[in-house]
């Protein structure tokens, strides 16, 4: 409700200003001064031009928020760039056969024969071409 009072408190005052401005003889209308943008007053938002002003309160709360806005995306980019510099390790197959190989003889030293036979046959379908799916297969023909 009061933002139908504000805009048509606008309409008003942009009506008047308006027909003042047609008499002959009438001084001219001021300008609007300082707006933030141009959908920011209810003024304009209705096509007619406005004479809001904004508080120094106001100013500052977005001078402020422009602040954050801009540390958040200098921190984001840091981030970034600590990320991409950050070295990623690739593991081949033979060293994925080679650990889960390791788990299999650890379930088999706790005695968890039928886990450990899961995790060779594991080796030997993932990894079939590789030295450790060899020692897989040995030790698969032990247990």
């Amino acid at each position: 409700m009061r933002f139908l009072s504000i805009a048509t408190a606008c309409c008003v005052t942009a009506l008047a200003a308006d027909a003042a401005a047609q008499l002959p003889g009438s001084a001219a209308v001021s300008e609007p001064r300082g707006e933030l943008s141009s959908a920011s007053s209810p003024g304009n938002l209705l096509g007619f031009a406005s004479a809001y002003t904004p508080s120094p309160q106001l100013l500052e709360r977005q001078r402020r928020l422009t602040m954050m806005q801009k540390r958040r995306d200098d921190e984001k980019a840091r981030r970034e760039a600590s990320r991409a510099a950050i070295p990623t390790r690739f593991w081949n197959d033979e060293e994925l056969a080679a650990a889960k190989f390791q788990g299999a003889h650890l379930l088999w030293l706790r005695g968890n024969t039928p886990a450990a036979r899961r995790w060779l046959e594991t080796i030997l379908d993932s990894y079939p071409h590789t030295a450790t799916a060899e020692r897989a297969r040995i030790t698969l023909a032990r247990l």
